[in-house]
């Protein structure tokens, strides 16, 4: 039987999409190698389905394709650029105040401390120094510097409150001071001074050499404030400045109660003394205050 056009026109679209069955293919075949109309609704329908795209067209195409994916490139870029950076800001502020609240050093002045240094050796506070009191040790382990400082932190989970009652902190002539909560002591000691704020994250250099020239600074930065076997020296500065002056002098042993030019206590370095007329000198003949206030700069009475 003859297909006729109407027939194969209702089955060209199939047969583009190449659904037919394989006897509706051949049918559909036999009637287009005899028919030119049909031959040229298919190709029609072929174009229509796949068209051909001209060379121009298509490389234009393509150019804004990969103009649109540059874009692209270049956005995410950014994003990722803004959230890195971001990530850093943040990273960057959690640090900064990790540090300026735990890990910020804020030197605490002698005269705040509430050491006091007895003439037997004993080192006693009226204040907590728990996380605040620290050492530093010559190389020949024969002269400490101790310094407080505390963090933001300390100050506010631990303030340095007046205890009820002296409390020992640390004993200079034995190895070890009784008791668990004295610091421990080191047996070759022979000066104990009080560290300058300007020292207080010193480290003293691996060259002996250098070392002895920094101890030598450091002393005389530094506060004295004990010397071993200075008992019997203590007594005859005493005398000697008395002959001097012709009548008695105060010689302070860590007295309290002595005001700084700030209004607030302080507990004058072991060994040190006022003449008659009030002025204050430490243990090498420096003056260091008058009428019984502490001049911190170590300069003198201005």
């Amino acid at each position: 039987m003859k297909i006729t056009c109407k027939v194969i026109e209702d089955l060209l679209p199939l047969y583009v999409d190449e659904v037919l069955s394989e006897d509706s293919k051949a049918l559909v075949e036999e009637h287009l190698a005899e028919c030119g109309d049909c031959r040229d609704r298919l190709k029609k329908m072929q174009f229509a389905a796949f068209p051909v795209i001209h060379p121009a067209k298509k490389d234009k195409k393509n150019k804004e394709r990969e103009a649109l994916l540059k874009i692209r490139k270049k956005i995410r870029k950014k994003r990722i650029t803004a959230v890195l950076a971001a990530v850093l800001c943040v990273v960057f502020i959690f640090s900064a105040g990790h540090y300026m609240y735990y890990e910020r050093k804020i030197y605490i002045p002698f005269e705040e401390t509430g050491l006091r240094v007895e003439a037997d050796g004993k080192i006693y506070s009226d204040k907590n120094w728990y996380g605040r009191l620290y050492g530093i040790v010559s190389r020949d382990q024969k002269v400490q510097f101790l310094v407080e400082t505390e963090t933001p932190y300390i100050r506010n989970q631990y303030p340095a409150k007046d205890l009820p009652e002296d409390r020992l902190v640390m004993d200079l002539y034995v190895v070890s001071s009784p008791g668990g909560d004295t610091e421990t002591t080191i047996p070759s000691l022979e000066k104990v001074y009080y560290l300058s704020e300007e020292y207080v994250d010193f480290i003293f250099s691996e060259d002996e050499q250098k070392a002895a020239e920094e101890l030598k600074e450091l002393e005389e930065h530094s506060i004295l404030l004990w010397e071993k076997g200075e008992k019997n020296a203590e007594k005859d500065a005493v005398k000697e400045t008395s002959q001097r002056a012709g009548e008695p002098v105060r010689f302070y042993q860590g007295t309290r109660n002595v005001s700084t030019f700030s209004g607030r206590k302080w507990n004058p370095p072991k060994g040190s003394y006022a003449d008659e007329n009030g002025v204050v000198y430490d243990q090498s003949g420096t003056v260091i205050g008058v009428n019984e206030k502490f001049r911190p700069d170590g300069n003198g009475v201005g």
